[in-house]
């Protein structure tokens, strides 16, 4: 699972924006400057037209929701975090205009920690997506959420682990929650243990660059060289921008020279 894959969240501003009545028109207007404004990269002034909107409008979950979706969009994370956490206080308290469900609130608190883990907050990313897997404590989803932050922040990792294997359990055939066991097990240096996990994950989800650079890396720490090249290329061309990839293989290349 990677951190900044678009959310899903963020399709909830083209539908408002595209939805929205006649009475929802100030509504409608305020989010497309405010859209204009950031894909000119002048945030400040977005960020003004989002709160003048919100002052006159605070119980509205579709318009928090849109301008969350706005600041995810454009990688604001630290804007979209507050957004959805004043979304969580007001439903707290009978204040939001809609009801949410459990659902609805575990995704809240799994986006809200996405979006504090890139902002780089990784306190309150990890209290988010722990209210996220309180609010549905049977979702394999959450449950390989927070390990996988576990892994990726290199904290926890016992606790990822039986967080891991609890997600592989109730979801054995999903590729990126096997992947999750895999890469907790190789931050915890059981390589041989992380390649036969990783490598079933891959088979699960051979198009996905990620799970191939995490197969490359338990291969490359057990010193099967040409087997992670091999992974490597493929994740390249799967996605030519995966920088951890291509710095893995430039590695490698220089170790072959030796």
């Amino acid at each position: 699972m990677n951190v900044k894959k678009v959310f899903p969240v963020t399709i909830l501003a083209c539908v408002f924006l595209a939805s929205c009545s006649s009475r929802d028109d100030t509504a409608k207007a305020h989010l497309a400057r405010a859209e204009n404004l950031l894909r000119a990269s002048r945030v400040r002034e977005a960020r003004r037209e989002i709160d003048s909107l919100i002052h006159r409008l605070p119980t509205s979950y579709s318009v928090r929701s849109t301008a969350t979706s706005l600041y995810l969009k454009y990688e604001l994370w630290s804007d979209a975090a507050r957004q959805i956490e004043q979304i969580l206080d007001l439903s707290a308290k009978g204040k939001l205009d809609k009801k949410l469900s459990r659902e609805e609130l575990a995704h809240w608190c799994l986006t809200l920690g996405l979006a504090w883990q890139n902002a780089r907050e990784v306190e309150r990313a990890e209290r988010a997506f722990e209210s996220a897997l309180r609010a549905a404590p049977q979702s394999a989803q959450l449950m390989n959420a927070l390990a996988y932050f576990y892994a990726e922040e290199g904290i926890k990792l016992k606790k990822a682990l039986a967080l891991a294997r609890r997600a592989v359990k109730l979801a054995p055939c999903n590729g990126a929650i096997v992947d999750t066991l895999g890469w907790v097990e190789y931050k915890l240096g059981r390589y041989k243990s992380a390649a036969r996990t990783l490598a079933k994950a891959v088979r699960l989800m051979p198009d996905d660059a990620t799970l191939r650079y995490h197969l490359a890396a338990a291969y490359s720490k057990l010193g099967l060289i040409e087997e992670a090249r091999i992974e490597l290329n493929k994740a390249l061309l799967l996605d030519p921008n995966h920088r951890e990839a291509r710095t893995l293989l430039r590695s490698l290349q220089i170790r072959l020279r030796k």
